[in-house]
């Protein structure tokens, strides 16, 4: 019976030790795989659209503050608001043919640009 007790103590004694050294908090670096912020700046994004035929041209619209567009995955963008009424945006499509076609949902309506955002 005295060694089941002394076994048991040890146990007890291993299993503590054990569990004390796993509750110590683990460094960790900050930076690596976060997320960053690559832009736009204008507004709350409400939509994303990427170019079928050009994955790097992408369109964000921002509700306030209209269509931002970039040509380089999101490095840079820049509005594309020229004959936009209504910088509302929540919805965004491009056209699976012809891609320069973009059409944009807003409070205001549903506006079409033909020219890749240009107009």
């Amino acid at each position: 019976m005295q060694r089941i007790s002394r076994l048991s103590k040890i146990l007890v004694i291993v299993f503590l030790a054990l569990l004390i050294s796993l509750s110590q908090p683990i460094p960790v670096s900050a930076g690596f795989n976060a997320w960053s912020s690559i832009g736009p700046e204008g507004g709350w994004i409400y939509a994303l659209a990427i170019d079928p035929t050009t994955p790097s041209t992408l369109y964000a619209g921002a509700y306030g503050g209209g269509v931002f567009k970039s040509t380089n995955g999101g490095a840079t963008w820049s509005a594309v608001n020229t004959g936009l009424s209504n910088k509302e945006v929540w919805a965004l499509a491009i056209d699976p043919i012809n891609t320069n076609t973009i059409y944009v949902a807003t409070y205001g309506g549903v506006f079409k640009s033909a020219n890749g955002g240009a107009t």
